[in-house]
């Protein structure tokens, strides 16, 4: 499998899109097929793998880091932002939305540590892409750095 440097991270060149395990695309695979897929998926270098809390409340994050899962050491990282702990005016929902996925992630950091899947978020603390700063290859080193350690359930990145 070939692979592209995200950051110091090298990820595989393709990834496996999970929303077709939760919604969409027509009948969804059970749940043994789901862990089989996403197995295979690692077993031929895949280990990137695209999740969004949109497509089923975080149950694909949840899916992909399954006791089976555990087996291969993993690593779930999500992007948080400052809206969670700091709202801003005319931005409520935002906040609420990354006020739970922090949530989420403490839960998740919490259940899976035990079986070897570190959970960890970055809370970006200004507009992705707003400044040089905040360009996404920028604090992409913060995510590397996260992965590297795998200490801190949450880093701020300012």
């Amino acid at each position: 499998m070939k692979t592209r440097r995200l950051g110091n991270l090298e990820v595989s060149a393709i990834g496996m899109g999970c929303m077709g395990f939760t919604h969409a695309y027509g009948t969804c695979p059970d749940e043994q097929e789901g862990i089989r897929l996403v197995h295979k998926a690692f077993e031929l270098g895949c280990n990137f793998f695209d999740t969004a809390e949109m497509y089923s409340y975080f149950g694909n994050e949840e899916f992909v880091g399954n006791d089976a899962f555990a087996e291969k050491q993993g690593v779930i990282l999500l992007t948080g932002g400052v809206a969670a702990v700091s709202p801003f005016p005319g931005y409520t929902c935002l906040a609420i939305d990354k006020a739970a996925l922090r949530g989420l992630t403490l839960a998740m950091h919490n259940e899976l540590a035990p079986k070897g899947i570190f959970v960890g978020t970055v809370m970006v603390c200004g507009v992705i892409g707003g400044t040089e700063h905040f360009a996404p290859a920028n604090f992409a080193e913060t995510y590397w750095q996260m992965y590297q350690n795998r200490k801190d359930w949450e880093v701020r990145y300012e």
